[in-house]
């Protein structure tokens, strides 16, 4: 962390906070229907896993005019879980969702990706409809102790945010993020994530804006899912 400088943060004034296969998807916001292909999920990994989902729920990103462009993170979320849940027979795969408000009642501790478990994932994947926090230190807060509960499995991290945090310190919570202990993706929803996000060479960027292709926040989440699994293929729709 020596190396690089913290870009500054913006901040907001908290009160205004196989082989491939098609899938029709429905966005969130307005019920349009998109199709689009994910890759061959591969085989289990070698290793247990567990994969992390960090989601923003503020009001600048579920506001109609806000800042999840394609008003599709959470079934595109869905469907990656699924295509990939339906190759898994090992039992050692996990995802966790982790809301930004916290305590949040939709958040879901580590699950396996059988059936059940795939269907308890899909219940904390939406928003409470209520104007969430913009702080991304609490979730991150639990992710690390997750990750310490988990400490023997290959452990992802996905945060799905426009990176304008409220956080008291924004270029800290980022730093913690860049050493997060495991594989970090970072799904900017139609915003620059922060310079030393980009410059740290183990992060993966995804930016999702009004011109990404359906299905683009799905395949992030794909990649991130299957990046220790054997004969994986994904679409390359991604910053790096």
């Amino acid at each position: 962390m020596s190396d690089h400088k913290l870009q500054r943060v913006r901040l907001l004034d908290p009160r205004v906070i196989g082989h491939e296969l098609s899938i029709s998807t429905t966005t969130d916001r307005n019920q349009r229907t998109a199709t689009f292909a994910l890759g061959a999920a591969g085989s289990c990994p070698d290793r247990p896993s567990l994969t992390i989902i960090i989601v923003d729920d503020s009001a600048s990103i579920t506001a109609q005019s806000g800042h999840d462009p394609l008003a599709q993170r959470y079934s595109e979320a869905k469907r990656a879980i699924d295509h990939i849940g339906k190759s898994c027979n090992c039992r050692h795969e996990f995802v966790a969702i982790i809301h930004f408000d916290q305590p949040s009642p939709l958040d879901v501790p580590p699950q396996r990706l059988h059936r059940r478990g795939r269907l308890r994932l899909r219940s904390g994947l939406r928003s409470t409809g209520s104007r969430g926090s913009s702080d991304l230190t609490p979730a991150l807060d639990k992710a690390e102790r997750l990750a310490t509960q988990f400490r023997a499995f290959d452990i992802g991290i996905v945060v799905m945010t426009d990176f304008l945090l409220t956080d008291r310190d924004p270029p800290g919570v980022v730093g913690r993020l860049i050493s997060f202990k495991g594989h970090v993706h970072a799904v900017a929803l139609n915003a620059d994530p922060p310079q030393i996000l980009r410059d740290a060479p183990h992060v993966s960027i995804s930016t999702i804006t009004q011109n990404s292709e359906p299905g683009a926040t799905a395949r992030a989440i794909f990649e991130s899912m299957t990046a220790n699994r054997a004969m994986s293929t994904t679409h390359q729709d991604h910053d790096r």
